[in-house]
């Protein structure tokens, strides 16, 4: 699934899964009433698409990993969210858990 896609989705379940507007995250990131209600709208819609420096000031708005707008699906993001809670010690447990879970290595997947 194309990215822009993702992140409407995502986008838009992490704003609805707060209670938020349109109009609410495109406040909390300065945009003003109108124009935020507007951005919000068009990212949803997938008419534009955020620029790096907007898409690290929306997800700090949502509280939420960057990586998590762009997740596959919600499970995917809502482990992303999940990792970002934890200690780093914690997440390189955690990521060698999944590793063995998904029977592969991170080596041969990196390098």
């Amino acid at each position: 699934m194309p990215a822009r896609v993702l992140f409407s989705l995502r986008l838009a379940a992490f704003r609805a899964e707060r209670g938020l507007s349109e109009r609410g995250p495109g406040d909390e990131m300065g945009l003003g009433n109108r124009v935020g209600s507007v951005r919000i709208n068009r990212y949803e819609r997938q008419e534009r698409f955020p620029a790096l420096d907007d898409l690290d000031l929306l997800a700090d708005t949502l509280n939420i990993p960057v990586a998590a707008l762009l997740a596959l699906d919600d499970s995917t993001a809502r482990a992303i969210c999940a990792l970002a809670r934890l200690t780093d010690a914690e997440r390189e447990e955690a990521a060698k858990r999944l590793e063995e879970l998904a029977g592969r290595s991170a080596a041969s997947d990196i390098g």
